[in-house]
């Protein structure tokens, strides 16, 4: 750290940190204050929930992905005119999508199980052990055996050979069905895989794709859900000071900006409807519009809605209306 970095370090001390003591980082040295935030033990909590929403849509839209690519096969395989040669390249395209969809299912399942683990490790430096309850509840939600199997497959995928599905055509009374298969045992590594893997990849030798993706992808996000809510409800008194601070430095930040925002509206004497768009989204510049013109209903309506940190203070919210009324008197005087 810089020697301003460790002065701010000092002001701040162990953490649970006061909101005094980060108001004053923040004006002694912002980017300080910055850097030291990060290593705040609640921010890893913090950006470990983000992480974990991230990496549960990745694989929800990649699986969404891959069965989309599944519907178009089946759409192109039962056509006469695919297998002639103006055909085949278009099935020989959707083949291969079909391979690239699948190894990014299985990165992303991976790493969807990698930031569990992580959220895991940092409740634990946080001050909460969960191992127990971690356990508990993957059992329940995911089938161990598909659990493992799917990540074997990603071992496999990154480390040793790209997956090789297959496809098959179904006829019966109900019409043609197309499924994406793959050989589960031709991928089997008794060295490397675990037994749960090995038992499902004996027991289903020829894996339905889609139905494995779709039913692993709804087990995952049950139990992404579960240890999501289990960290908010936990109320972890590092995660709350976290959060507590950020809040607070987003807050003097902002209120400093607004500060210099009113300084240059002021001097320059600016239309304030018309810098509006640059803060409120067009739903909102609607609402705002909806209130008559210049009431202290419609200046309360925009501060509530461009302030995002609360950071309007007593004397911003005066200056604020004097710039609405500044202006609405020269509109009238003209």
């Amino acid at each position: 750290m810089s020697i301003e970095a460790d002065a701010v370090s000092a002001l701040l001390g162990e953490a649970p940190w006061s909101i005094d003591a980060v108001v004053q980082a923040h004006f002694g040295d912002f980017r300080a204050l910055d850097y030291l935030m990060r290593k705040h033990p609640g921010y890893a909590v913090q950006q470990g929930l983000a992480d974990l929403r991230a990496a549960a849509r990745l694989l929800r839209e990649e699986v969404a992905d891959f069965i989309a690519v599944a519907a178009r096969l089946g759409h192109v395989l039962p056509r006469p005119e695919t297998f002639r040669p103006a055909g085949r390249a278009m099935l020989e395209r959707e083949e291969w999508e079909a391979k690239k969809c699948l190894h990014r299912v299985a990165v992303a399942a991976s790493t969807l199980v990698d930031m569990s683990r992580v959220m895991r490790t940092n409740m634990a430096k946080a001050g909460t052990d969960i191992t127990r309850e971690y356990a508990a509840e993957l059992a329940r939600s995911l089938d161990k055996e598909q659990h493992d199997f799917v990540i074997a497959l990603r071992n496999v995928a990154s480390h040793a050979r790209l997956l090789e599905p297959s496809w098959s055509i179904r006829y019966d009374a109900s019409g043609t069905a197309v499924s994406i298969m793959l050989a589960a045992e031709d991928y089997i590594d008794p060295k490397r895989w675990t037994s749960g893997a090995i038992a499902y990849a004996r027991t289903h030798t020829k894996v339905d794709l889609v139905a494995l993706l779709a039913s692993y992808e709804r087990a995952a996000a049950e139990f992404n859900q579960w240890l999501i809510r289990h960290v908010e409800i936990s109320r972890l008194p590092m995660l709350e000071n976290y959060r507590e601070c950020d809040a607070a430095r987003r807050r003097v930040s902002a209120r400093s900006h607004y500060g210099l925002l009113m300084q240059a509206a002021e001097q320059r004497r600016i239309d304030p409807y018309a810098v509006l768009p640059n803060f409120l989204s067009d739903e909102e510049i609607a609402r705002v519009h909806a209130q008559r013109r210049g009431s202290a209903q419609q200046i309360d309506l925009i501060i509530t809605l461009a302030d995002k940190h609360d950071a309007v203070d007593d004397d911003l919210r005066h200056r604020i209306t004097a710039i609405f009324a500044a202006h609405l008197a020269g509109e009238a005087g003209s």
